[in-house]
């Protein structure tokens, strides 16, 4: 018998100043069950937005723009990729512009 899964689609919000996030979207992205539509960053800054971007679209190879990355402030002044894990996992991390 065909089994059907309901896939959940989801926007999520993170922030990068420890790994907790990084692996709930890794966590997140892998499920199958659930559809990643947009991932949220807090602050947002240019440079958080290139970690995630290069996560999602160079590290685990997903479709160009299969998943939307937004920006709360991305004029933000402070550095906030403060973990040595995001540089491992994410790096080299340029600075990219958010979809919105």
């Amino acid at each position: 018998a065909m089994q059907h899964v309901l896939q959940m689609n989801v926007i999520y919000d993170l922030e990068t100043g420890d790994p907790d996030d990084l692996f709930a979207v890794l966590f997140l992205i892998s499920h199958p069950s659930v559809n990643v539509r947009a991932v949220t960053i807090t602050p947002g800054t240019l440079q958080q937005v290139g970690a995630i971007k290069n996560l999602l679209f160079n590290k685990l190879n997903l479709p160009p723009n299969s998943v939307l990355v937004g920006s709360a402030n991305p004029k933000h002044k402070k550095q906030c990729v403060a973990s040595k894990i995001w540089n491992t996992l994410c790096g080299p991390i340029k600075e990219q512009q958010p979809d919105g």
